[in-house]
């Protein structure tokens, strides 16, 4: 998001718990161009309006939104319009987009095109609509849509099939395009079965280029934040309530991208939880997404998580086992036969990643996973020193943060192959 319009009722008290959340939610996502709209002043007196106004002023203070304007409007009679057209060219500043990227489209509705009672040679694809978050989309590129078509195989796992298709129509309003950018909200005219875009069914889902498109996850690994307080619900005593933390077995909703899905806590720990979706998501890694936990009949923002990688998984759970290991002082390194081995190894493996072969590093983390685990074990029997083990096998974890290997295999093995070259020579 680039800039919010908070949208405030005039004829109802300020704020309601819907509003509590809209802010909070502007709040998370770290936004700084916000513009306040108080709606509905045709059915406000002028008094009324003006204590309105101060109530919406008393709210913002102290948020990211204490120096935002608050214009006065009426949607419904189109009054002070001009207003917010001008607030919009010259309090929101014209954002940067990623041209270079591959072309990421989230997608907020679908429909079919096609009139009751038509010909097989006037048939149109499906058409989705969104907005296009990074690249360029142009027409007659080859796209994938991702979950795609969900069902159940024979033991009841969830399997995912994505749509693949191509471009045959740009639409921004009614303006036909021959590519479409970054910004605003564009159709796309594919040559998707009419029926799987019929009725919104593909909210929810992204558009890509085929096989650009982040993964599918059906369940997630996640570090969260809860809120102090719960917007909207007061105890007994007029104070808000405090957000509970997360319970095992319990189910909230989350908001991924366009599409809202529940989400069952499968285990829980500190500040990281594991969640297994109700349906499919194609997510990015590093996302923030919103959690909600139902409560007196609707369900009410709790907090936000951020989507965990798989390595970083790892590396956390290697330095908590480290952490276990006894600190003695470590004897004088012996010559080991395979230490020319082992550092020939260690350099292929800094050339293969810098050639980003994925193959030799997934052969590499592998075996120098398993010598590593053995060496440990062995070490850890003898009851010798791992205090200098602990600090290499940190640095290292922390150079393979600064590589910038974005692929989920090269991290894995990148992390084993260091760990176990630290545990290999003393």
């Amino acid at each position: 998001m680039d800039a919010a319009l908070l949208l405030i009722a005039g004829n109802e008290t300020c704020p309601q718990p819907q509003t509590s959340e809209h802010l909070a939610a502007i709040e998370i996502m770290k936004l700084e161009h916000i513009i306040i709209l108080q709606n509905k002043v045709d059915l406000m007196r002028e008094e009324a309006a003006s204590a309105h106004y101060d109530s919406i002023k008393k709210f913002i203070r102290g948020t990211v939104a204490d120096n935002s304007p608050v214009i006065p409007i009426s949607a419904q009679l189109k009054f002070n319009i001009d207003a917010i057209n001008e607030a919009l060219v010259t309090k929101i500043p014209v954002p940067m987009r990623n041209f270079q990227d591959d072309p990421h489209m989230i997608v907020i509705r679908s429909f079919d095109v096609n009139k009751p009672g038509s010909e097989i040679e006037e048939l149109q694809g499906g058409v989705a609509g969104g907005s296009i978050l990074t690249g360029i989309l142009k027409l007659g590129d080859e796209i994938e849509i991702r979950p795609g078509i969900v069902s159940k195989d024979d033991k009841g796992a969830i399997q995912c099939k994505p749509i693949f298709s191509r471009v045959v129509s740009l639409f921004a309003e009614n303006n036909s395009l021959k590519f479409a950018v970054p910004g605003g909200l564009i159709g796309v005219g594919t040559r998707i079965d009419p029926t799987l875009c019929r009725a919104d069914r593909l909210v929810g889902f992204v558009l890509g280029l085929k096989g650009k498109l982040p993964k599918i996850y059906t369940e997630i690994e996640v570090n969260y934040f809860l809120l102090r307080r719960l917007l909207g619900v007061k105890t007994a005593d007029g104070k808000q309530a405090k957000v509970a933390k997360l319970a095992k077995n319990e189910v909230l909703m989350v908001n991924i991208g366009s599409t809202a899905t529940g989400a069952k806590v499968v285990a829980v720990k500190h500040d990281a939880a594991k969640l297994q979706l109700t349906s499919p998501a194609c997510t990015e890694i590093g996302e923030k997404v919103a959690m909600s936990r139902r409560i007196e009949k609707h369900w009410r923002l709790i907090g936000w998580y951020v989507l965990i990688p798989v390595s970083t998984r790892l590396c956390n759970g290697i330095l908590t086992m480290i952490k276990g290991l006894p600190s003695r002082p470590v004897p004088p390194p012996s010559r080991n036969p395979l230490k020319r081995v082992a550092k020939l190894m260690h350099e292929l493996f800094f050339s293969t990643a810098k050639a980003n072969d994925e193959t030799c590093l997934t052969m590499a983390g592998v075996f120098w996973g398993s010598v590593g685990v053995l060496h440990s074990v062995v070490l850890h029997r003898r009851s010798t020193a791992m205090k200098s083990v602990k600090v290499r096998l940190w640095l290292l974890s922390c150079f393979y943060f600064e590589m910038n290997v974005t692929n989920d295999t090269l991290c894995s093995a990148h992390l084993v192959v260091s760990s176990s070259w630290s545990l290999w020579l003393p």
